[in-house]
């Protein structure tokens, strides 16, 4: 198990979501300005070397997706659910699951 403990703080003290788009749900943190730096500490300088990090911009926060990052350090979405709200981690948590089997 791949497990960043410095991401799961932040996690936990961001406002995360996770939503469904197409097949795939999409697991995202929404970080106050103040938290980039945190967060780019945290994830490491690897994962930003190959082009850089989509991201939406909002009034006082950057909203990042998560499914990347956690594919490319082979991190599980379950390993993190109590990041999540319960609400949407018991609404998507068997496509989550069945998708770490495969």
């Amino acid at each position: 198990m791949e497990f960043n403990v410095q991401l799961y703080d932040l996690l936990k003290e961001s406002e995360t979501g996770l939503y469904k788009k197409g097949d795939d749900i999409i697991g995202y943190v929404h970080l106050c300005f103040s938290e980039i730096e945190e967060f780019t500490k945290a994830v490491g300088n690897d994962w930003f070397s190959e082009g850089g990090v989509e991201a939406r911009l909002f009034n006082d926060t950057l909203c990042v997706e998560l499914n990347e990052l956690f594919e490319y350090y082979g991190y599980k979405f379950s390993d993190y659910k109590n990041c999540f709200d319960e609400i949407d981690w018991s609404y998507y948590e068997e496509e989550i699951l069945a998708t770490e089997e495969d």
